[in-house]
């Protein structure tokens, strides 16, 4: 509005000044200042012309609002972007690029998600290797995983995409597993450990008909493991916080069935993909978004 204000007050004054100088000067100076008029008018036309077609593409384009600038939320606003949209990104901490980094009191870097990338994560990598971001700079190779219990380290995992465990994951599944994880188990005694026997023939047998998988479905994944004859200590410091993690259920309140499932799964299935490897330094904000 305040340009076209400024605009309309230009023209009058030059229409004013026009007259005057042609009552006062001769036609050839009248004619040139025409003409330079004429070219003031039309640039004035042409820039208020290109200012609303500005806006008109401000007020059309797509503005959308992503809540949450995790991997999935950072993605989200990249495909946005890439497709013409207004993006705005919304997150609990204040500033979620990276520009000015959470740090603990001590100074170090604090990772509000986590820090472990598994093996199995291709669209991280694919990202990395698009923005040039280096990845074995800013990510560790990969390792063993841990198992904590109260009283301490209960079990590692090994490397299992390591060639040293190949020899084992040729071995008909879960045996290649089972022979490959045993020599992690750091506290639990041996007389525990062989109790697992009953959990592995139950994965063998549970979905061999469907009849067989809705006898399994029937009853808790507790039922099972008592009648399997797992181990107390078994069942307490290494199944139950298991099921925990992964469903977010403990082994009274899931049917055996879908605890099977998830062991199949996570345990014997995709074992490989789980293999972690973690940021070097820094946060992941600063390293790589």
């Amino acid at each position: 509005m305040r340009a076209t204000h400024t605009l309309l007050a230009a023209t009058l004054a030059a229409t004013t000044l026009a007259m005057v100088v042609q009552a006062f000067a001769p036609s050839t100076i009248v004619a040139t200042f025409k003409g330079t008029l004429q070219r003031t008018r039309q640039a004035g036309l042409a820039r208020s012309a290109a200012a609303g077609h500005t806006r008109m593409q401000a007020e059309t384009k797509p503005r959308v609002v992503v809540i949450g600038a995790g991997w999935g939320g950072w993605a989200a606003a990249k495909a946005l972007c890439e497709n013409g949209c207004a993006v705005t990104l919304l997150d609990g901490v204040p500033d979620p690029s990276g520009t000015r980094p959470m740090l603990t009191p001590t100074g170090k870097p604090f990772e509000v998600g986590q820090r472990g990338f598994w093996n199995d994560y291709p669209n991280v990598e694919a990202l990395l290797a698009e923005k040039n971001v280096p990845i074995d700079e800013v990510l560790t190779d990969f390792t063993g995983a841990a198992f904590w219990g109260a009283n301490g380290l209960e079990a590692t995992a090994p490397v299992m995409s390591a060639p040293e465990y190949g020899q084992y994951l040729q071995l008909p599944s879960p045996l290649g597993q089972a022979l490959a994880a045993f020599p992690g188990m750091a506290r639990l005694p041996i007389t525990d450990a062989v109790t697992m026997a009953g959990l592995l023939y139950a994965i063998l047998d549970f979905d061999r008909d469907e009849a067989t998988f809705e006898k399994y479905d029937r009853m808790t994944a507790h039922d099972l493991f008592i009648r399997m004859g797992l181990s107390k200590r078994l069942i307490d410091d290494f199944i139950r916080p298991t099921l925990l993690v992964g469903i977010f259920k403990p082994p009274e309140e899931v049917s055996a069935a879908v605890a099977l499932e998830l062991l199949y799964f996570f345990v014997l299935a995709h074992q490989t993909s789980f293999d972690v490897r973690w940021v070097k330094k820094k946060s992941i904000q600063e390293t790589m978004i």
